[in-house]
């Protein structure tokens, strides 16, 4: 007996099927797979947020506090005022007032003073949210619950050194 050919085609079954059938359906079965409301590709809708995704749109004060794995160096990031723009489950926009200290085991901290940026990368999915501050060198994730928003930073200095922390910010 020969070897069965299976040959996948968009365009349904060979008798007359509409184009695309196999495909919509392939999605509409992907799509209700999807049971955690703030999964990757979700627009908002999640726990803690009846009604749809929350608004980031505005001035947050935040914070943060961030440590060299195997110790000797920490950063903090003081008095930051972010400026957030909101657009469906997207957002962006700008910080400034910042104080970064940083330190290592024995050295002086080294302070930096009323520095600027921006925020890209902004989305929202559920009480999820996601940003980073200049570039994706310095991420964050974390929960919106009322007018704070809490979580992880990692911010990568080089190859080789990475710092992890926590952030919060607090609507003003």
């Amino acid at each position: 007996m020969a070897p069965m050919e299976i040959r996948p085609s968009l365009r349904g079954p060979r008798h007359g099927g509409a184009p695309g059938a196999v495909l919509a359906a392939l999605l509409l079965i992907a799509a209700g797979c999807d049971y955690d409301p703030n999964a990757p590709g979700r627009l908002g809708g999640g726990r803690g947020s009846p009604g749809g995704a929350v608004d980031m749109s505005g001035d947050w004060s935040y914070e943060s506090e961030l440590f060299l794995a195997g110790g000797g160096f920490s950063c903090s990031i003081e008095g930051m005022t972010l400026t957030l723009e909101q657009r469906d489950s997207t957002f962006s926009g700008s910080y400034s007032g910042a104080t970064l200290i940083c330190a290592g085991t024995g050295q002086p901290p080294d302070t930096m003073r009323e520095v600027t940026g921006v925020v890209v990368g902004g989305r929202v999915r559920g009480d999820s949210v996601f940003f980073d501050i200049d570039d994706s060198r310095f991420r964050h994730a974390g929960r919106r619950s009322g007018t704070t928003v809490t979580g992880t930073a990692v911010m990568v200095l080089d190859d080789s050194h990475t710092l992890s922390g926590s952030f919060s910010a607090a609507r003003q």
